[in-house]
């Protein structure tokens, strides 16, 4: 039982839409002794599963010829098992005594696991996707609404309690459903505009958009309300508008005629209506319903054809305003019981859950922010410009001695020189305007915002050997363990599923090949995760052994971190492979070809960004491992220090991303240009050597032409022009053997160092000073920059001198590849 069938056929499931699926199959029952299974029908039957709104997914069992064998639903009392690759069973309710037992015999593995997944009630609550074609409409220049007229690109939107994601131009946007703002057209029913951040998009669904829209609105208030019961969450909405609505007879008592506030309150108001309104299936709230509230002067602002979300974005980005100000504190187990839920409010019902919404530990505060100014061209501060999921930000990383008392790590920038960042494109362009600025006008950080201290707890006369609060946090423990454990092994299943289906394309393979040693990495680091959890599960009450796989996990994170590194590479490959498919529409025809399953989350855009996807959720799995532990405990401060590891690996994958969408194109000409020299004197320019680079000023370059971007590799020092049109001219790019090296502070700028290129003259690295017009003296904008520059130009010298004594093997890739050897020493940046 269980063995695989003839079967002919290529395939033999079929999807007629995303929530139904049909699998050819036989039909047994166990017999009364519980020792046979009794086929029921002769031939094949056809197992056709349908994931309903309002019901646990319905299984209709039928004929060739139509007819109906069996019709069930897979709920509470109904759970599919699997007993071998492909024979799954469960088991009917008790009926007069007795209790029928029935199995499926499928096809293949792949239709058995098919079955599982979709017979799992409330699969869509965690993951829904679906097409769109999506533009943007308006963005904010930092006074005003402009309108931009771009064109539609096709991508997949993925919906899910927290956020809304999609692509856009060449970006992953990450929408979050608390602070965005979604409605419907009136003239068309399948179009969504949506405001969030600086931000306008317009959404062209193949479905009903108000659906979808109610879909965003519940997940995400259910999520607030800490529950999975509909009653709770409106309860819980109704307390907020009831609050609010308190604000505003304040104002009108109070005589205040701060307009801002008052309509910052309606905008709160309006938002609360909208999630009621979707909970209850009640009409979602138009402008009618808020427009006359508004003064002239704003409502003129507002674009006539997206007068909702223009408000939105206006009051986001003028006023700083924030739909629901308090931070929430997303617990695994949150996500755990919404995964288990329904999809559908009055499914959700249903499944009533004892959470209920924590107290918040914050208080609405103003948002302070300052301004400092740069004294002799310095300011001390350490800012960090990224692109964060479509919105750029600038944030301060780091506080010179000599910086301004005021400011603080954490603090975020608004402006510079009355310049808003929200108005650039990139985060490239938010480092110049930094650099040439003068005035940088900043805001606190949330860590600066006011706390309510919560009241201590009673103090116990007697004092149990376990107390409550012991054994709660011992469960939050091994619930994030148990998480981590159990997304790892799904991930790895992820990776193997898509190397296996997508890099058997040769011309996919030739540019996703590191794929395969990001697997091999994969692998080894789960059967260690695996080795270092144990089976902590089943000594739930032995706090030492969690906190022995804690500490064991934590180690396993920071030894694991440099080969995570791979990841960077990875995300290089996939941007190359999205390249090539613009100009080589065949690869794009077999990527499609080989998706055989048709469904979206099997395509070949949501397989190859789980990678990325993973690496960046690494860091939120360790913060609820960290959080679970004792504060000021050893564990805690273990994790803490793999928490900032691979925060540091996230923040370097998307670095490294950044430079190849922008200087690998140039940076592979010149190594085509430079190929024989590179050759001859055993260099290498590769990404994967890459030690340190940094934006600076060639100060011997004419005015125009000196701001550059320095890249220090194992073996060579490339100076590369910062704004780089089509065609780089190779007369401006200056490639510099490390070897040829010495590095010198400069004397007259404090901010300045010169490299001095010359020629080896001993084979023991005795460098000259004779030819002075091989000096190069650069200007860096901030010391601290500048000592790490010459440190690693330092470094990466003596490492290349002391590996180029060994003998040589006459091949230069081997010989330039010996500096993977020390690429284990060298720091993040």
């Amino acid at each position: 039982m269980g063995a695989r069938l003839t079967c002919a056929c290529p395939q033999s499931h079929l999807f007629n839409d995303e929530h139904t699926l049909s699998i050819s199959g036989e039909l047994f029952e166990l017999d009364s002794t519980g020792n046979k299974w009794l086929k029921l029908y002769p031939s094949l039957v056809n197992f056709i599963i349908e994931q309903t709104v309002d019901e646990a997914p319905l299984l209709t069992v039928k004929t060739d010829d139509g007819h109906v064998l069996l019709e069930t639903h897979f709920d509470d009392e109904r759970r599919l098992d699997r007993i071998s690759d492909c024979f799954v069973y469960w088991r009917e309710p008790e009926v007069n005594g007795v209790q029928r037992t029935l199995g499926m015999n499928t096809v293949s593995a792949r239709d058995a696991a098919l079955l599982m997944k979709h017979a799992q009630p409330g699969m869509t609550m965690m993951q829904h996707t679906a097409t769109a074609r999506i533009r943007l409409l308006a963005t904010w220049n930092g006074k005003r609404i402009e309108e931009k007229p771009t064109v539609q690109e096709t991508s997949l939107v993925a919906l899910n309690p927290l956020s809304l994601v999609f692509h856009y131009n060449n970006s992953i946007i990450n929408i979050d459903l608390l602070e965005c703002f979604a409605c419907t057209c009136h003239d068309r029913q399948n179009i969504i505009q949506l405001s969030y951040g600086a931000n306008i998009y317009e959404l062209q669904l193949n479905k009903n958009a108000e659906d979808f829209i109610r879909q965003m609105l519940n997940m995400s208030s259910l999520l607030l309300a800490r529950s999975t019961c509909i009653e709770v969450a409106v309860s819980y909405l109704q307390r907020q508008r009831h609050k609010v609505k308190e604000k505003i007879a304040q104002l009108k008592f109070e005589g205040n005629r701060d307009g801002v506030s008052r309509e910052k309150l309606l905008l709160k108001e309006l938002s609360i209506l909208q999630r009621l309104a979707g909970l209850t299936s009640q009409t979602l709230p138009s402008y009618e319903s808020i427009g006359a509230e508004l003064s002239d002067a704003l409502t003129a602002r507002l674009l006539p054809y997206s007068l909702l979300p223009s408000l939105f974005l206006i009051f986001a980005n003028m006023h700083a305003f924030r739909i629901w100000r308090k931070p929430i504190e997303l617990r695994a187990s949150d996500l755990q019981i919404l995964s288990e839920s329904h999809s559908a409010p009055n499914g959700m019902m249903h499944h009533v859950d004892g959470m209920t919404a924590s107290t918040s530990n914050y208080i609405d505060s103003e948002i302070e922010e300052y301004n400092v100014a740069k004294k002799d061209g310095r300011l001390g501060l350490t800012i960090y410009a990224h692109n964060d999921n479509g919105v750029v930000k600038a944030e301060v990383r780091q506080v010179a001695t000599f910086a301004p008392k005021c400011a603080s790590i954490g603090d975020t920038v608004v402006s510079v020189d009355g310049r808003s960042i929200s108005t650039l494109p990139s985060a490239a362009d938010v480092e110049q305007l930094l650099r040439d600025g003068k005035v940088i006008r900043l805001r606190r950080g949330a860590k600066d915002t006011i706390k309510k201290q919560a009241p201590p707890p009673p103090i116990r006369q007697n004092s149990a050997p376990v107390p409550i609060e012991r054994s709660r946090a011992d469960e939050k423990l091994l619930r994030a363990l148990e998480e981590l454990v159990q997304t790892e092994k799904r991930y790895v299943e992820d990776l193997i599923e898509m190397i296996g289906r997508f890099l058997s394309i040769p011309s996919v393979k030739e540019i996703m090949e590191c794929a395969f040693r990001l697997q091999d990495t994969q692998k080894e680091f789960m059967s260690e995760l695996l080795e270092a959890v144990g089976d902590v599960g089943r000594e739930t009450n032995c706090r030492s052994q969690m906190r022995d796989a804690v500490n064991r996990v934590s180690a396993l994170f920071v030894n694991r971190c440099s080969q995570f590194k791979v990841y960077a590479e990875y995300a290089a490959s996939y941007l190359r492979l999205q390249q090539e498919i613009v100009t080589k529409k065949e690869i794009h025809v077999q990527l499609e070809a080989a998706n055989t399953t048709r469904e979206q989350h099997c395509s070949y855009e949501s397989m190859m960004i789980k990678p990325i996807q993973r690496v960046v959720q690494y860091p939120l799995l360790l913060n609820a491992i960290h959080s679970a532990c004792e504060k000021e405990s050893f564990e805690a401060k273990q994790v803490s220090g793999s928490l900032a590891k691979m925060q540091t690996l996230a923040e370097y994958v998307n670095e490294m991303q950044r430079i190849h969408e922008l200087f690998a194109p140039h940076i592979d000409n010149v190594k085509k240009s430079f190929e024989t020299m590179l050759r001859e004197k055993g260099l290498r320019i590769d990404i994967r050597d890459l030690l340190i680079f940094a934006h600076i000023k060639w100060l011997d370059a004419e005015k125009t032409m000196q701001d550059y971007v320095v890249f220090v590799f194992h073996s060579v020092l490339l100076l590369l022009p910062a704004v780089v049109r089509r065609e780089c001219k190779m007369k401006w790019v200056r490639v510099l053997p490390i070897n040829e090296l010495e590095v010198e502070e400069n004397k007259v700028q404090s901010d300045a160092i010169s490299l001095v290129h010359v020629a080896f003259q001993s084979p023991g690295g005795q460098l000259s000073h004779g030819n002075q017009e091989g000096v190069y003296r650069i200007s860096c904008c901030q010391s601290q920059l500048k000592n790490q520059l010459m440190k690693s130009i330092r470094k990466a010298r003596a490492n290349f001198v002391k590996n180029t004594r060994r003998p040589q093997s006459g091949s230069s890739l081997s010989d330039g590849g010996y500096g993977s050897d020390f690429s284990k020493e060298r720091k993040d940046v």
